[in-house]
């Protein structure tokens, strides 16, 4: 990729720049320059504006061909802390997490949670992952996914009721994993049948002030083996996961308040034309 023109930008955007290269959400930006959120997404804005691009991932090239962060191989990306971490002790878990953090390093929103439910069902060996959130309007008693691998092909976005069903006991405390027999746990979860499941684990995706946001999952026809490894891959992964979506669905509650608003307008623009109408035809 040609280098950009980078001088044009302001040292704070050249900062948030380097740090949308390095992989990291707006929110974690915010957190880690100490602004708000709204001042980070201006600085965003402003890049994309001034660089002519929209996409995150164009940014990132910019800066990599700039110098700003280097280029990482696949030998030498390296699993953040937290992932090294919640790991350390466990080989299989920390072999997990490398795989999918060089999968998923450059990637952010949904790109990131269809790029991680496709790698984490590769490398698990599980034919169902999944990203799920409570619906915007009817709440935790309905859940939508934001991502859902199955068979190792991205499907659409479906809700499904929340109601005793595994994600319901997730919410509630905080893990669960289920190796074999699932259906025999939940007889009322018609989706569980429909695939023919055997297993599941899931996280409560938790934000860093302790707000529910989703759940990652994982389900599959055949009883589920290294349980303990699979645990600690995902509490390891969970605060970067609760953060993507937290930002994705910002982004969605703007869209729909956008939508409302802009049919608000719509409407108030019909009565005007309508009563602009009638004041010409009664003069």
């Amino acid at each position: 990729m040609k280098p950009y023109d980078i001088s044009m930008l302001s040292n704070r955007e050249k900062e948030v720049l380097t740090l949308i290269a390095e992989g990291k959400s707006l929110l974690e930006i915010s957190q880690e320059l100490h602004r708000s959120l709204k001042t980070i997404e201006s600085h965003r804005l402003s890049l994309g504006r001034k660089l002519k691009v929209k996409d995150r991932l164009d940014l990132a090239k910019i800066a990599i061909a700039n110098g700003m962060v280097p280029v990482p191989s696949a030998h030498a990306v390296q699993a953040p802390a937290y992932a090294a971490e919640g790991a350390k002790d466990d080989p299989l878990a920390k072999h997990w997490l490398d795989q999918i953090f060089k999968r998923t390093y450059d990637r952010a929103g949904n790109a990131y949670l269809n790029e991680l439910t496709a790698i984490i069902s590769k490398v698990i060996g599980v034919e169902h992952v999944g990203v799920s959130v409570p619906d915007l309007e009817k709440g935790c008693q309905v859940f939508r996914t934001l991502a859902y691998i199955s068979h190792g092909e991205i499907e659409d976005q479906f809700a499904y009721g929340c109601a005793e069903t595994p994600c319901d006991v997730v919410l509630e405390k905080g893990f669960y994993l289920i190796g074999h027999d699932v259906m025999d746990a939940f007889p009322k979860d018609s989706d569980l049948k429909a695939i023919s499941a055997q297993c599941y684990a899931g996280i409560r995706l938790d934000t860093r002030e302790g707000l529910a946001v989703g759940v990652l999952w994982m389900i599959d026809d055949k009883p589920l083996e290294q349980v303990d490894s699979i645990e600690r891959m995902l509490r390891a992964l969970m605060p970067r996961v609760a953060a993507m979506v937290e930002e994705v669905n910002r982004v969605q509650r703007e869209i729909q308040l956008l939508e409302e608003r802009t049919q608000e307008l719509a409407e108030a623009n019909r009565v005007l034309r309508e009563k602009y109408a009638k004041s010409n035809t009664s003069s």
